[in-house]
């Protein structure tokens, strides 16, 4: 399998071509790797679903090389020019590495029928992702995050965090002590609002789809706030009618060992988070609280951006 090492640029006017003959047949999953045991661990997990959905996993690295003409007024000085080059040799050496053992895990777990694309990028984290994310109208994303000590592993989580903030679509974030079984029991944290009815309808039917049910946890402070949650749980109910969709509602006064012990005691694989542009009061998360709960967690999460 080839790797193609591209430099990706931002150009206004190409993504904007791009989305006038934008063509979508492939359902597209992109995994960056940082070529670590977290990484390889979400691999599998970013297998499974490929599978599960039918898509093509593009798989890439993404090198902090900056190099002249890249954007006005930049110029790179030659002990840079050369310790760039150095760099892209060692991580391409090292990608090409990676690429073997992917390769070989993949024939070990027989998924040799999912189609994989390898690509090794320069440039800034984010803005690459971006890119990819825009030009290859990508539907997922799916990473490692980990609390290890580690600098790599501490910039690879705070990248996944970044993803998470910065995008739009669905970040699949495999934290460092999720262990993979499988992707079939699936639960989504809720808190009862008009404002997430779309979103859970769009994944109770695809769930429906696959004939699997779609459990929701609410996380309640007293027993007071139970009783409110009760009667917005029948009218959210009504409004979401879908038939394999469920509803619990918990006691706890701290949310995330609520999820955290519900996910644990219920056995699920993957726990579906809705984040950013709800109201503060309506969020189940402030970012410092995500960041906590990455790290804890044993159970994969898929957040979803609203």
């Amino acid at each position: 399998m080839e790797i193609k090492t591209t430099i990706l640029l931002v150009n206004k006017m190409s993504l904007s071509t791009l989305k006038s003959y934008k063509m979508k047949i492939t359902k597209k999953i992109l995994f960056p790797t940082d070529f670590s045991i977290v990484a390889e661990n979400a691999f599998i997990y970013a297998l499974s679903l490929g599978e599960q959905i039918k898509a093509e996993i593009q798989i890439v690295h993404i090198v902090p090389i900056f190099e002249s003409g890249e954007a006005e007024n930049i110029q790179v000085h030659p002990f840079m020019k050369t310790a760039n080059q150095h760099l892209e040799i060692c991580k391409l050496e090292e990608f090409k590495k990676e690429q073997e053992r992917l390769e070989q895990l993949v024939s070990i777990l027989h998924k040799e029928h999912i189609h994989l694309k390898f690509s090794f990028l320069k440039g800034e984290f984010l803005d690459v992702i971006a890119d990819l994310i825009e030009c290859q109208y990508v539907d997922m994303v799916v990473m490692g995050t980990s609390g290890a000590n580690t600098i790599d592993e501490k910039l690879f989580g705070s990248n996944t965090m970044n993803i998470i903030t910065n995008t739009e679509i669905p970040v699949m974030a495999i934290p460092s002590k999720a262990k993979f079984t499988s992707i079939s029991n699936y639960c989504m944290a809720v808190m009862l609002e008009p404002e997430e009815i779309f979103t859970i309808r769009q994944i109770a039917n695809y769930l429906s789809l696959l004939e699997l049910p779609m459990s929701c946890v609410n996380i309640v402070s007293s027993p007071q706030m139970l009783l409110i949650a009760e009667r917005k749980r029948q009218e959210w109910m009504q409004n979401v009618n879908y038939s394999n969709v469920t509803v619990d509602i918990i006691i706890n006064n701290d949310v995330s060992k609520g999820l955290l012990g519900y996910a644990r005691d219920n056995e699920i694989d993957l726990l579906g988070i809705l984040h950013r542009n709800l109201p503060i009061t309506k969020r189940l998360f402030s970012i410092n609280h995500s960041k906590l709960f990455l790290k804890q967690s044993q159970t994969a999460l898929l957040i979803y951006n609203i």
